[in-house]
């Protein structure tokens, strides 16, 4: 459980267990380093600069390192909202 709230408060949500990617919501903090290994690099929804429309980034692109922005606001917005933003089924199974 401790894992999942550190996760959950980084706005990284890992959704279930042999799922490969992370679910994105809102961070707790407005600022966080996250340390993995040798690589080192800062974590901070956008991917190195680049946004991502997804509620999801699948665990490879984030393993050796990426910062992972988060800007919030008090509106609420249509980020994540599109078809296909949706987080993938670990069966296979597409939304409808």
């Amino acid at each position: 459980m401790s894992a999942w709230y550190v996760f959950s408060s980084l706005g990284l949500c890992p959704t279930m267990s042999g799922g490969d990617f992370l679910a994105l919501s809102s961070p707790r903090f407005a600022s966080a380093v996250v340390r993995i290994g040798h690589y080192g690099t800062r974590r901070g929804v956008s991917l190195n600069g680049r946004d991502v429309a997804r509620t999801w980034l699948g665990r490879g692109r984030i393993a050796h390192g990426r910062v992972i922005a988060h800007p919030l606001s008090t509106e609420p917005s249509s980020w994540g909202t599109s078809p296909g933003a949706e987080p993938p089924s670990v069966g296979g199974a597409h939304a409808h």
